[in-house]
């Protein structure tokens, strides 16, 4: 047995735990139909027709949609919409990590659950919710604590007043959100609380239906080969017509639903390379079939290996450790030619050279980033089984 250790457990205990989780995937052959998927979409996408087009019909479905500026107006307009009082359940997702949700609902002492089974254990334990700790919690989640967490987390739902998520994606020429619970508690997350505030990444907007279930069914399908992974769809508030065949909003689940779309710099990169989106829904796969990846950049503090997303953090300045940033860049530029099953490689790996390129002159010792490049190569060298 190994006495290596990475990001404070050992590495043979977290080999185990990624095998547990690929276990459950579904084989490496789905890629193919999600590639044909991502074709489609690169042949239609106009993101600001799609975005305009969206708007439009989330309207036309009752629901209430914001498109704040930048990212000071995308704060005061979910924290105008969530109130002081309110019972808060929140998402993991990028888009709250980016505005810092968490940490402005534990800077103010708000009433809140993190749907992520170990951001929910570290708050529980520490008060604290970390990305870099992520790793060392979901290990530390036994059979029998994760089943009183998911009854913890159930009945908080119950009282909660509002969550916060991130669909996976948006169908604009309906106006529906789709939301694939890859973890237990995405799920109430959309269903339970009164009020929803959905916080949507302009990149996460497909402009067909189908195309866009297609590609999120595909999801679901590739975390779990049994498919045993829930997909909501949402295109109206709660409703119902069993009144005397009279449409009545608010009859049970979310009564009131918002939609908040996040640009921070997405629409200038994206119109002048729209392949940033298609890498971005190929990156959620990647993560799926490779969670090594993520857990590594999350240990790093760096919540996503997402090129688009890296692209943001880089642009932006604030929160992320450059020399990290660094590191990971170029672990995943080395990386990702070695992945099976993985198609448009090469565009990847150009992608995460050019975000590199444009944050070394911020390195504080080059030396020592490639050093630590080459130490996270051989841990991902010994879980492949290279070593």
């Amino acid at each position: 047995m190994s006495n290596d250790f990475f990001c404070g457990v050992n590495l043979n205990e977290f080999i185990t735990f990624l095998n547990k989780i690929k276990e459950r995937r579904s084989s490496l052959e789905l890629m193919s139909k999600l590639k044909g998927a991502l074709e489609k979409l690169e042949e239609g996408i106009d993101i600001e027709q799609a975005l305009k087009s969206a708007v439009e019909q989330l309207e036309e479905n009752k629901m209430h949609v914001y498109t704040p500026k930048n990212k000071n107006e995308v704060n005061d307009t979910i924290w105008n919409l969530v109130k002081s009082d309110d019972i808060i359940i929140l998402d993991n997702a990028f888009e709250l990590i980016e505005h810092g949700i968490c940490d402005h609902a534990i800077e103010n002492e708000l009433n809140f659950a993190c749907a992520d089974p170990a951001g929910f254990l570290e708050y529980k334990d520490t008060k604290k919710v970390s990305i870099s700790n992520k790793l060392k919690y979901s290990l530390k989640i036994s059979k029998n604590e994760l089943e009183d967490l998911v009854k913890y987390f159930k009945d908080y739902s119950n009282i909660s007043t509002v969550g916060i998520v991130a669909p996976d994606f948006v169908a604009s020429d309906l106006g529906s959100l789709f939301i694939v619970d890859d973890f237990w508690g995405r799920s109430v997350l959309c269903t339970t609380p009164r009020r929803n505030v959905f916080l949507i990444g302009i990149e996460r907007i497909i402009n067909n239906f189908f195309l866009a279930s297609q590609i999120a069914f595909l999801k679901a399908k590739a975390i779990s080969k049994d498919f045993n992974v829930q997909v909501h769809i949402v295109n109206f508030p709660s409703r119902t017509g069993d009144i005397e065949k009279i449409v009545v909003y608010g009859a049970h689940g979310p009564r009131e639903v918002s939609v908040v779309f996040i640009d921070n710099g997405r629409l200038e990169i994206l119109k002048n390379n729209k392949s940033y989106i298609t890498l971005s829904i190929l990156t959620q796969f990647i993560d799926i079939y490779y969670p090594e990846l993520t857990y590594i950049a999350n240990c790093m503090g760096i919540p996503t290996i997402d090129p688009l997303k890296l692209r943001i953090i880089a642009s932006s300045g604030e929160r992320f450790n450059p020399d990290n940033l660094a590191i990971l860049l170029k672990l995943l530029a080395s990386s990702i030619p070695k992945l099976n099953g993985v198609f448009w490689k090469d565009k990847l790996v150009e992608f995460y050279e050019s975000i590199y390129r444009e944050i070394e002159g911020e390195v504080s010792d080059i030396g020592a980033v490639q050093n630590r490049v080459q130490e996270l190569e051989n841990i991902i060298n010994k879980i492949w089984g290279g070593a």
